[in-house]
């Protein structure tokens, strides 16, 4: 899954709208829609931005071994 799709999933499983994920990270919608719905860019969304959008989400970026058991709630970034 790409960093963009998991945004996006766990936005739509809070019921979260793109206005409300601009708000609390305190942004301009329209940066908030190039970051999560511009199907023209080339580039996936850096950690840099991935960061406080997943804190805003009530989530964290984390690092774990490859072996790791992953749990059905998690999400593994390509």
């Amino acid at each position: 899954m790409k960093a963009r799709e998991a945004v996006i999933d766990i936005m739509n499983k809070q019921g979260i709208t793109n206005a409300t994920l601009a708000h609390r990270m305190n942004v301009s919608l329209a940066t908030c829609w190039d970051m999560t719905s511009n199907t023209k860019r080339t580039f996936e969304m850096r950690t840099s931005v991935m960061t406080p959008a997943l804190n805003a989400l009530d989530y964290k970026l984390v690092a774990v071994p490859r072996d790791t058991k992953v749990q059905p709630d998690w999400y593994v970034i390509d």
